[in-house]
């Protein structure tokens, strides 16, 4: 292999050379660099999410039956948006504004995600 050119700017370390420690950037602490924000809520200003849960075609019947069971406790107690597509044969939830909880969404989702995979609404 060819020899690099150096370009003066770093010395070369030798085996055997004493280790030089240099002050690192974190340990110096700068106070006014940290800025100091206000806590947000958890809902506040949060972007609209949305989920598709595909529903099989063994499931359709079951899921006509158990449709009111099903939907009451996504809007009521989670507040989320809930529609079956029969064109693309899903589920959609999606959040709303009035949605407070995160991870309201998942929790629908998974929750219609058991009924299609053959899990009865009580369980």
């Amino acid at each position: 292999m060819p020899k690099r050119k150096s370009d003066g700017t770093a010395p070369k370390i030798k085996a055997g050379d004493p280790v030089r420690r240099e002050e690192r950037a974190e340990n110096v602490a700068d106070v006014q660099a940290v800025p100091d924000f206000a806590a947000l809520d958890a809902g506040a200003d949060a972007p609209i999410e949305y989920r598709k849960v595909r529903v099989p075609a063994h499931r359709y019947t079951p899921l006509r039956k158990s449709w009111p069971t099903i939907v009451t406790p996504l809007v009521e107690q989670l507040k989320l948006q809930v529609r079956f597509n029969p064109r693309t044969r899903s589920v959609e939830i999606r959040s709303s504004p009035a949605t407070g909880d995160k991870g309201a969404v998942q929790k629908g989702a998974d929750f219609v995600a058991a009924f299609a995979l053959g899990f009865e609404v009580t369980d």
